[in-house]
């Protein structure tokens, strides 16, 4: 073939399209075989129509399940009319006379339950049939049981964290919903926590009383709790006389007494049990009728009980812990200890489902009457199965075609008209990735939306429209990556275009910079000396690892030495950004490239330093100027202000002479206060000039300063306008410098600002600063840049039109900052925007003299 011709773009454009074409036959084909396959490519008839009916059952399986389960429902429920209109929806869905598919479901006797054949029972030829087994859902039932548990203490916590099996109750596990316990004193307690007494250590205590029948009727719980125990140790039948254990040889009542206590009491005398069951027995002994006396025979009862220490109240679940490591503790509730300590009811909720057996039959009529989405896909299926062959005989030629066409298409891309030199486009200068990813993306897209379709019941016929065209995209895709490889290939640049070797060559590029270069190759260092320290000691022979450890220090060396060497460098240029222009010296001298870059720093430090001491030579010759020349004005201007003022006391021989004369007054007191301004701004820019910071009200010093205003604004058709927060904002200020600045601002809003037009003063905080905004429209057009306004002896007005020095703005910024603020300005248009920024000043809090803290300044409102 004629080179011209292959290099043509027609050549090139037919190329392309045959290729995709071609491709995009080979997919469609391929795509048949693969639905031929997944019908079971079926070589009879029967078997066709056996995989198509599968296929529609299995859709509409999920809707027959729930048709029969509402049937059944309505069946036992008549009565209510949701359920109905839901039944007749699917009554509609199923109705013969709209859909071509049949079913009928029997149960497990083959009791007909439900059919949308009007034929059921008939003989009737049937394209395919097949029965499915499943069960229906048709009801809840809800039941509940009781259980009962005999060990509290211990069954408690395996009961509450679920350690036992609650659903093992139940007649089926999967029945279980919920548990509770059945007693609601209990439920409560375990809600709520209960109120608890916890007991001391046991003592004993005895009581004596003139026969057993007083003892025993005696209330022993009442007096000592209810968990003391008595017991009855001398008998009511022996005297005094005869009872060794109680009264000694000789003695008499008083004496048994006396040893009863002494039991009590202990030999030494010391106090037996808590305080205050001793003193019960022991102090309060003459008050108790109980006490033995000498009117005749007692009865001894010993008496043991516990001291109540504390009242708690804690959750049912401290109270059986307490109780499983023997503590004493009770519930204060005596009903609530017994049901607590009796066992454990718990009532177990559960729901069991009701369901049937039964067989759903499905099958499709030979004759497919209804014009549905059942007969149009068996259409495109039957369409399909008979023309299967010729799927197949497609797919291979048209792939032989996409061969022949992508070899062609190969050979021409590239190249351009009457040129065998490839041109490269800008499309194939993208990273190769995206090409070669491309295909395959589209093919995961397809998949999705295919089964997103699927999901939703979309016809086959439109699914089959969506495919072929997907499988377009598919094979454009994959003939332009085909194309752009070719290109790649073809220019040379297959293996740079990789978007990761880009990344991999800029990765690279960082190592041009000292700090990225210092710290990779300290890392390789490091890891270069942990690899020999770990291959090293595998040698036998010493002499072999001597040269691999003086390599490992001698690289060691240099990276220090790198590393050294540019925190020497960047300490040099640091020192060289705060103004320090002296040369540098290094305690290790720099060589090779360092030493060479050090120098040239320190040359450029020597030059750069002797600019500045000019420049600062020459600023300081020009303040001192102006100040000599402005100290040396102001004795002949006084002269001149103070005759002028002598003259105008006088009368004027005339008009003319008094028009004179106050042209020389105006003119003095103008030349007097450039005079003060020129002083002024060389104190101000070299900080010469005294400042006395003092708290000051923002409120207060704006509306003063508006009230001075006010009627010079009124004589240029101004009125300002102050936006000023209610709360009192303090600032640290001169009272003198900062009505200076404010004045500068002001006066040249008046001389500037638009007539008709309105100043604004707003107010506003930003964390810890307070911002003064002032605004105003001006009047000529506003061409030049606020920086530049910020010079001395530069003026808006370049007409000259209005008095000035071109110095206020200049004088306000030096003192502006003199006072620890800052002053910007800013130009929109026609608008001047001027914004004082001061930092907010908080009055220290100081204690008063009765203790209570009050600020070291009071408000305003206070002060005198």
């Amino acid at each position: 073939m004629d080179k011209k011709l292959k290099y043509t773009p027609a050549y090139r454009t037919i190329a392309v399209i045959l290729s995709i074409l071609f491709l995009w036959c080979f997919g469609t084909s391929l795509l048949i075989v693969i639905l031929n396959i997944g019908i079971g490519f079926a070589d009879n008839t029967a078997g066709f129509r056996k995989a198509f009916l599968n296929m529609t059952a299995a859709k509409e399986m999920n809707n027959l399940h729930d048709y029969l389960e509402l049937s059944e429902r309505a069946k036992k429920y008549p009565n209510i009319v949701g359920l109905q209109q839901n039944l007749q929806a699917y009554q509609t869905q199923y109705d013969p006379n709209n859909t071509n598919f049949r079913f009928s479901a029997t149960d497990s006797d083959g009791m007909l339950l439900l059919t949308n054949d009007p034929n059921y029972g008939s003989e009737q030829p049937l394209l395919a049939s097949d029965t499915t087994n499943t069960s229906i859902f048709l009801e809840k039932l809800n039941y509940q049981i009781s259980q009962h548990f005999d060990d509290p203490v211990n069954d408690f916590a395996e009961i509450v964290y679920g350690r036992v099996d609650i659903s093992q109750f139940l007649d089926q596990p999967s029945d279980y919903l919920l548990w509770y316990f059945t007693d609601d004193k209990v439920a409560i307690a375990y809600r709520d926590g209960l109120d608890v007494l916890t007991l001391d250590g046991q003592y004993t205590d005895y009581m004596f009383f003139k026969n057993e029948e007083e003892a025993r009727k005696y209330d022993y719980e009442g007096t000592y709790g209810e968990e003391c125990t008595w017991e009855i140790t001398t008998s009511a039948a022996h005297s005094y006389d005869d009872d060794d254990d109680i009264i000694a040889a000789g003695g008499d009542a008083a004496t048994a007494s006396e040893k009863v206590q002494e039991a009590v009491t202990g030999s030494d005398g010391a106090e037996t049990g808590t305080d205050a069951a001793v003193k019960t027995g022991s102090e309060n002994e003459q008050a108790d009728p109980h006490i033995p006396n000498d009117d005749g025979h007692s009865v001894v009862v010993t008496v043991t009980a516990y001291g109540i220490r504390e009242k708690l109240h804690m959750s049912l679940e401290k109270y059986y812990e307490m109780k499983r490591n023997n503590l004493m503790v009770y519930a204060e509730s005596d009903e609530l200890e017994d049901l607590l300590m009796s066992g454990l009811d718990i009532t177990i909720r559960a729901e069991s489902s009701n369901e049937r057996d039964c067989y759903i039959r499905t099958y499709l009529p030979e004759k497919l009457t209804v014009q549905d989405s059942i007969r149009s896909n068996y259409e495109i299926f039957y369409l399909l199965f008979k023309r299967s062959e010729w799927s197949v005989i497609i797919m291979f030629v048209s792939l032989a075609l996409t061969i022949i066409a992508c070899i062609s298409m190969c050979t021409a891309a590239g190249h351009s008209r009457n040129d065998e030199e490839i041109t490269v486009a800008r499309i194939h200068q993208f990273a190769y990735e995206i090409f070669f990813i491309l295909p395959p993306i589209v093919m995961v897209a397809t998949v999705f939306l295919l089964r997103l379709l699927s999901q939703i019941d979309t016809p086959y016929r439109m699914i089959a429209i969506f495919c072929v065209g997907m499988i377009l995209c598919i094979a454009a895709s994959a003939v332009l990556w085909l194309y752009t490889t070719a290109v790649r290939v073809k220019a040379g640049i297959f293996g740079s275009s990789f978007g990761i070797v880009r990344a991999a060559r800029r990765f690279f590029g960082l190592f041009r910079n000292k700090t990225l270069t210092c710290f990779f190759c300290l890392i390789y260092a490091l890891g270069l000396f942990i690899l020999n320290a770990v291959v090293v000691p595998q040698f036998d022979d010493f002499l072999l690892s001597v040269p691999i450890i003086a390599l490992d220090f001698l690289t060691l060396l240099l990276m220090v030495y790198i590393v050294y060497a540019y925190f020497e460098l960047h300490r040099h240029v640091q020192r060289m950004e705060t103004g320090d222009f002296k040369p540098v010296e290094h305690p290790v001298p720099l060589a090779a490239d360092f030493g060479r870059f050090d120098r040239s720093l320190n040359e450029i430090t020597g030059r750069v330093g002797e600019i500045v001491a000019k420049q600062t030579k020459a600023e300081h010759l020009r303040t001192e100027l102006i100040t000599n020349v402005s100290h040396d004005l102001k004795t002949p201007l006084t002269s001149i202000v103070n005759y002028v003022d002598l003259l105008s006391r006088e009368k004027m021989p005339n008009e003319t002479a008094e028009e004179y004369l106050d042209v020389l007054r105006r003119q003095a007191a103008r030349l007097k206060k450039l005079t003060i301004d020129l002083v002024d701004a060389s104190k101000a820019s070299t900080g010469n000039l005294n400042v006395e910071l003092m708290p000051m009200d923002i409120h207060v010093l704006l509306e003063q300063i508006a009230g001075e205003y006010e009627e010079q604004m009124e004589k240029n058709a101004l009125s300002i306008v102050l936006n000023v927060p209610d709360e009192p904002l303090m600032i640290l200020a001169d009272s003198r410098q900062i009505w200076r600045v404010f004045d500068n601002l002001l006066s040249n809003a008046c001389k500037y600002a638009l007539s008709g037009t309105r100043v604004y003063l707003d107010v506003r905080t930003n964390q810890e600063l307070v911002e003064i905004t002032m605004k105003n429209i001006s009047a000529s057009p506003l061409n030049i840049s606020p920086d530049l306004l910020m010079e001395r002896f530069i003026r808006g007005d370049k007409s000259r039109h209005t008095e000035g020095s071109g110095l206020g703005l200049s004088i306000a910024r030096d003192l502006t900052a003199l006072q620890n603020g800052m002053l910007d300005l800013h130009t929109d248009g026609d608008l001047f925007k001027a914004i004082l920024t001061f930092p907010i000043y908080h009055a220290p809090i100081l204690p008063d003299a009765d203790g209570t803290e009050q600020e070291m300044f009071p408000p305003e409102s206070d002060r005198t």
